[in-house]
């Protein structure tokens, strides 16, 4: 008769094998946990959600410098290409702003994260996105000085910048329009830094079509979206920021009533489209913005 084989040194699951063997017995199954029919559970799936990043802080402003004077002078950033510019007319006031002329590092997203990525920026005086007519009035300024001899280089170095960003691609704001079918007037909201700085209520709605051919409510359109009713220099600043003829993209029917839609700035190979008919889940990229000194409307 055979000694067995003593299983010193053996695993738990080795030392089952060599008796099993001994014994003239097939090999016993893998221990494999204690879920159904011997298999381990399988971990439920998390789905995977976009890390909001959490902006760099934002160095000091030298006392000295005047928001109300215009400038523009560009800021070495490790990733983004990012301009400070000073004399902006936003909201009645003059600001001093950064903005940037290349897209986040936080790829194509839709509104609500744009508005955390926002919320994450507050605390560490970081950049976020803006709404329609900061940007706007960002844009309006470089045109206006243009030709300037001190800053005029510049103001089409950050233009050529801006133009490799967004064509052909979709910008995403913090404006949003309410469409209403019932009451008349459509709800425009205008956020930035994570609170609402305005609204509009107006009657905007109308068919889609190039800005400059006389469409309906083109003017209140205009006001609404980008503080200013002057359909004929909107038309020349994003033409000339872009090199495209500006085209609005307004109400679809098909969208039911009251329904909200971000406003987003999509250029393609022959017109800037100003879209305001996608509903919530509308995916696009940002351009950072900053803005010292923000002073929201009463």
């Amino acid at each position: 008769m055979t000694t067995p084989k003593t299983f010193a040194g053996f695993s738990e699951e080795d030392a089952r094998r060599e008796a099993a063997r001994q014994a003239g017995l097939p090999p016993p199954a893998a221990d494999k946990g204690t879920g159904k029919k011997g298999r381990k559970k399988k971990a439920p799936e998390v789905p995977v959600v976009p890390a909001v990043p959490v902006p760099a802080p934002r160095p000091a402003v030298s006392p000295t410098a005047n928001p109300a004077v215009f400038g523009i002078e560009s800021l070495a950033k490790a990733v983004e290409r990012v301009y400070k510019i000073s004399g902006v007319k936003f909201m009645d006031n003059d600001y001093m702003m950064d903005f940037a002329t290349s897209l986040s590092t936080a790829g194509t997203q839709n509104q609500e994260f744009w508005i955390k990525n926002a919320k994450a920026a507050l605390g560490a005086a970081g950049s976020y996105v803006g709404c329609a007519p900061l940007y706007y009035s960002i844009w309006s300024e470089m045109y206006d000085h243009r030709h300037d001899s001190k800053f005029g280089a510049l103001i089409e170095t950050a233009r050529k910048e801006l133009v490799d960003s967004m064509n052909p691609r979709r910008i995403m704001t913090l404006s949003t329009i309410t469409w209403d079918l019932s009451k008349g007037k459509d709800l425009v909201k205008h956020d930035a830094a994570a609170c609402e700085l305005f609204r509009h209520n107006a009657d905007i709605k109308g068919a889609p079509g190039s800005l400059k051919s006389g469409l309906i409510n083109a003017a209140p359109f205009c006001e609404a979206i980008f503080e200013t009713g002057n359909v004929n220099e909107i038309c020349s600043v994003l033409e000339w920021l872009t090199g495209k003829e500006a085209f609005l993209l307004r109400k679809d029917s098909s969208l039911g009533n009251n329904v909200t839609c971000p406003v987003i700035i999509e250029t393609d190979s022959k017109f800037c489209y100003i879209k305001t008919a996608e509903n919530l889940s509308a995916k696009a990229q940002a351009l950072p913005v900053y803005v010292y000194d923000l002073r929201p409307s009463p």
